[in-house]
Parts: structure tokens; C-alpha cells; sequence
């Protein structure tokens, strides 16, 4: 492939949402490794949930458009990164409910 498809100018809100995507990586990287020698987890649960849906967007997002413009090497990129959002939130919204009805049970 060519590099210009690696190397692009970026605008600031993409350097920005990149940024904190980086710091969401590297925030539940060192959580997760800190977990696994027997301390403390440092994030709410709900932050490590929130942080990676907003990977699984982002990256969903990045993929979309470049899909449209090379299909062979992107749509399949595309494809998965979508479809692991749909399942996630499926089972996610599926867990939901079925945690109410036993507590309605």
C-alpha cells in the first residue's frame, strides 16, 4: 500500500479524540496490569465500559468511510468493527432485560 494512506494531515478534533482514545488505552492497560498483581482495580467499571464502547465507535467511525473507497481492504474491517459493536449491544440490552424480569419474578 501506498503511504499515504498510513501518514495524513490531521485536523485538531482528530488529534484530540485520538489523544484520548491513547489515554483511555493506556488508562485500562495499567488498570488491568495493576489487577493482575493482586491490587486494587484504579477505574469504575462503568468508565472501563464507557471507555470501550467509545474504542469500539471510534474505531467503527475511522473504518466507515475508508470502506467506501478501498471495499477490499477496509470492508472487512469495517464490517467486524460494527459487527462487534451490534453484538455487544445486543447482548448488553438482552442482559438487561432478563436481570429485570427475574427481579420482577
Amino acid at each position: 500500500m501506498a503511504s499515504r494512506f498510513f501518514a495524513q494531515p490531521s485536523t485538531p478534533i482528530v488529534l484530540v479524540v485520538g489523544g484520548t482514545l491513547y489515554a483511555f488505552i493506556y488508562a485500562l492497560a495499567f488498570s488491568a496490569l495493576r489487577e493482575l498483581k493482586g491490587g486494587p482495580a484504579l477505574l469504575p467499571e462503568r468508565f472501563e465500559t464507557f471507555a470501550m464502547y467509545a474504542l469500539w465507535v471510534i474505531f467503527a467511525l475511522a473504518f466507515l468511510p475508508r470502506s467506501a473507497a478501498h471495499p477490499l481492504v477496509y470492508g472487512p474491517l469495517a464490517f467486524a468493527a460494527v459487527a462487534a459493536l451490534v453484538a455487544r449491544v445486543t447482548a448488553r440490552l438482552r442482559a438487561t432485560r432478563r436481570f429485570a424480569r427475574a427481579g420482577d419474578g
